[in-house]
């Protein structure tokens, strides 16, 4: 095992076993922590939703139950006015849609159809922006809520990846019943379904495939060591360790994603990845009944470093293992400013240095990094799928904003002008630790500290939001090397 898969091996038996011991993990379990919704939506129930309208009409039930057991069991007192589930304001902050729930943004002339796949332990939420974009130029557009998710973190300890992607394919159906051509928008875990849909309707030829596919920090890869996940669910299922059910436990803060990750969540997304990585693997070997010739072209957005997902993956087991056919990979380096390097190390598994120079790619390549170690403006460098040449750099009149040294997992759909996430931004009437400024001593914050540091917004966004309307627009006739 290579020693930065031991290292994190050793890591989670630690915390697996400082977890059973007296004293440890103390972090309260709250009602949302404790008991799923009963109208969640499972594959074992499906025909209580065969179609997705069927889904639509359960999940306006789930959010009413929803409502109903924050009013019961929600956070009391003035101390809990900014968690989520506080008892006097039982939802999320009102939108038009609710993006914690599935949403449809229709248009009169569709020039096609797009369907948004969001994350693991997220929500709609992360992708209304490009969702609301793609609709002003004529998409219409369906923003899946996946089960699990947009209520109380409690669901992720029951839900399975089966159910996932049942509801993936109904929401899929409904789109591809139009006759009109579909692209999904994949991210992190919703990436890796739609693999996974895409897989099925080409093996299965019951629906036609969608016509492309964008892929924003996919779980093509994570740490083997998720493979524990499954274990140690099982034993937080034994009476009195309920606590082990839970990856992290924190303070409910943000209301369009859990802060608390469950065990079970982690488990489903290694078996999912697991699926896709292993079948599209055998049918690069040339074993299978489907040829990957016929695989819809794929964009993939990636942060050179992520702390969520294994960011190697996506050239190790996705686009090495496809045809030269179109693929492309736009990553976003990190900050090379000269003046930061004493605050940085350089991460061994940094994406952007594992790709050989000296050897060409079955897949183009756009990588936006600075101009030079001197500046903080960025530039596009694009190097054709099959070639070792690098085109001319091109200026895209954008630069890193001040203290910020990456993107992260998290940032790459959201625009700074985002209302909650964006630099400027307080999370409306309730302020939100990720755009906060918190000064003071170490030992007195119950948050993380990922939760003042991570990046949550794209300041190159602009790129990101052309790109990904350019794709789904014009895959199918463009030259896979024309940059963009």
């Amino acid at each position: 095992m290579p020693r930065r898969h031991s290292s994190f091996a050793a890591a989670f038996l630690l915390l697996l076993l400082s977890s059973l011991l007296p004293g440890c993990g103390k972090a309260p379990l709250h009602p949302w922590h404790d008991r799923p919704l009963a109208g969640e939506f499972s594959v074992d129930q499906a025909a209580r939703a065969d179609t997705f309208q069927d889904y639509l009409a359960l999940e306006e039930l789930l959010f009413r139950e929803l409502a109903d057991t924050i009013r019961k069991n929600g956070a009391r007192g003035p101390e809990n006015q900014l968690l989520r589930y506080a008892a006097d304001r039982p939802a999320p902050p009102a939108d038009t849609p609710d993006y914690n729930r599935s949403f449809e943004l229709p248009v009169a002339r569709p020039r096609g159809a797009i369907l948004l796949l969001h994350g693991m332990s997220d929500s709609p939420y992360s992708l209304r922006a490009i969702g609301t974009t793609l609709n002003r130029h004529g998409y219409r557009v369906v923003g899946l809520r996946l089960p699990g998710h947009g209520t109380i973190p409690a669901a992720l300890k029951e839900t399975t990846w089966p159910d996932m992607t049942a509801t993936v394919a109904m929401a899929a159906d409904y789109l591809a019943t139009s006759g009109q051509p579909y692209s999904i928008i994949g991210f992190s875990t919703g990436a890796t379904l739609a693999l996974e849909y895409t897989l099925n309707c080409l093996e299965e030829g019951k629906n036609p495939p969608p016509a492309s596919l964008v892929l924003v920090s996919p779980a093509v890869a994570i740490h083997p060591t998720a493979a524990f996940a499954g274990m140690v669910d099982s034993i937080a299922r034994l009476p009195g360790l309920a606590r082990l059910a839970w990856l992290s436990l924190n303070p409910e803060v943000d209301p369009y994603k859990y802060s608390s990750f469950a065990v079970n969540a982690a488990s489903h997304v290694y078996r999912l990845t697991r699926s896709v990585a292993g079948r599209i693997k055998t049918l690069a070997a040339g074993r299978g009944n489907i040829k990957l010739q016929n695989f819809p072209k794929i964009l993939v957005f990636s942060s050179a470093v992520d702390d969520t997902v294994d960011a190697t993956g996506i050239t190790r087991q996705l686009l090495n293992r496809l045809p030269t056919s179109g693929n492309e990979l736009v990553l976003f380096d990190r900050n090379r400013f000269a003046g930061l390097s004493p605050f940085l190390h350089e991460s061994p598994e940094l994406l952007a240095g594992t790709l050989p120079a000296d050897q060409p790619l079955p897949f183009a390549l756009s990588l936006i990094s600075n101009r030079s170690k001197e500046s903080m403006a960025v530039s596009l460098l694009h190097r054709p799928a099959g070639s070792l040449a690098t085109l001319e750099p091109i200026d895209l009149g954008l630069s890193w904003p001040a203290g910020v040294f990456s993107l992260s997992h998290l940032a790459i759909t959201i625009p700074p002008d985002d209302p909650f996430y964006g630099p400027g931004s307080h999370g409306g009437d309730a302020p939100f630790p990720g755009t906060m400024l918190l000064q003071g001593e170490n030992s007195l914050l119950a948050i993380p500290f990922h939760w003042l540091f991570r990046l949550r917004y794209n300041p190159f966004y602009p790129y990101f939001e052309a790109r990904t309307l350019d794709w789904v627009s014009r895959v199918s006739r463009v030259s896979p090397d024309k940059p963009y």
